[in-house]
């Protein structure tokens, strides 16, 4: 078969899709000799992609995401490789495709329950339903990235489930359980003016990632246990409108928390290495890639008692709360502060649990969508 991959997602700055389109592709070159792939890449990734395979090749796209470009030159680009299937790995598809046979790779529904400040005008919302019910119905196969998703898909959208494959993300183990140079450790502390111990949790600052309740909650356990010397470390991209900075002034509490944005692969895997323990606690995800990349490190992690969470971590496996009660919130971090062995327990069956979940297991499972899309 001659496939195509929409990989303008392709790189780890573009958060947890462009993780997952990333570890695909590479993924794919190892397991795939047969089939040709052909990957629609943006200018920044183009230049740097080097295929590991002779049966993998890159065409540049400078088609932006979610524009009228792309569902005029898109599928135009797409035309032109005459490809047997067309792989796109996220809802914003051409709404009229073409021929080429499609797979779509919907990771959530997030934008139906938290569209963000960006996206809550009257236009946006009719133009997400319009793109991700076009693609949805005319996809031969949908990828569901959990059975969370694949329920959302066939509650809120009407999508066949028979029609719904879900094929879990993979979590990559070995960064996470690296030895970091404790003199680059040191000297990294001391830049970023951070200390020992801290609870850390990740993720872009979006409304659903419920960062205002987990600083208010911190903020709780701090006042009412004075003793507690752990600090707060934020990941992830920011966004001034939901400001975890000005909420951790209010407090009076921006000593002890600390914002780092955007941190790269090897940074964040020291970042992990050293804390105490991991909080994740949003309101809706499609997936949860953080809370998997805690366990790898062998962190204890409390997380949501809601979406998909519950299934990826596991019972057993975290501590549960409920993210809309910071009382529970707050609960759950003192509980893996005080309480050690609750914490080895936590940490032990966390590094069992993502030995349940690796990118290559993800793309034997997509591969096998593909043929049967080629069966149809």
């Amino acid at each position: 078969m001659r496939i195509g991959i929409d990989c303008r997602f392709f790189s780890t700055e573009y958060s947890g899709i462009g993780r997952y389109v990333e570890e695909l592709v590479r993924a794919l070159e190892r397991l795939d000799t047969e089939n040709e792939y052909i990957l629609f890449m943006k200018s920044k990734a183009y230049e740097t992609y080097r295929p590991s395979r002779a049966n993998f090749r890159a065409v540049r796209t400078d088609i932006p995401h979610y524009s009228l470009r792309e569902q005029v030159e898109l599928p135009i680009a797409i035309a032109s490789e005459k490809l047997d299937l067309m792989h796109y790995t996220h809802f914003n598809a051409p709404i009229f495709p073409g021929r080429t046979p499609v797979v779509v790779t919907i990771h959530d529904l997030t934008l139906s329950f938290y569209p963000g400040q960006n996206k809550t005008s009257a236009f946006h919302a009719w133009a997400y339903r319009l793109t991700i019910s076009s693609i949805t119905r005319r996809a031969k196969q949908i990828i569901a990235i959990t059975g969370h998703t694949r329920k959302d898909l066939n509650e809120i959208l009407n999508v066949d489930l028979e029609k719904i494959s879900v094929v879990y993300n993979g979590v990559d183990v070995a960064p996470f359980r690296r030895e970091v140079s404790e003199d680059l450790w040191t000297r990294y502390v001391a830049e970023k003016w951070l200390r020992l111990p801290y609870l850390l949790s990740a993720g872009v600052h979006r409304e659903h990632k419920n960062l205002p309740r987990l600083i208010r909650a911190y903020a709780s356990m701090i006042r009412n246990n004075p003793d507690i010397p752990h600090d707060l470390i934020l990941v992830g991209k920011e966004d001034a409108r939901h400001s975890a900075r000005s909420i951790a002034l209010q407090h009076g509490i921006e000593k002890r928390v600390h914002v780092l944005g955007y941190v790269p692969d090897d940074e964040l895997a020291a970042i992990y290495r050293h804390a105490d323990a991991y909080v994740f606690p949003s309101l809706y995800e499609g997936f949860g890639l953080p809370i998997l990349e805690a366990m790898a490190a062998g962190l204890p992690v409390a997380c949501s008692n809601n979406s998909c969470l519950p299934e990826v971590a596991g019972a057993g496996n975290a501590i549960f709360f409920d993210p809309f009660r910071e009382r529970e919130i707050e609960s759950a971090m003192l509980g893996l502060i005080r309480d050690q062995n609750l914490r080895e327990s936590l940490r032990e069956a966390g590094t069992h649990r993502v030995e349940d979940f690796s990118w290559e297991k993800m793309a034997r499972e997509t591969l096998t969508v593909y043929k049967s899309i080629a069966n149809i």
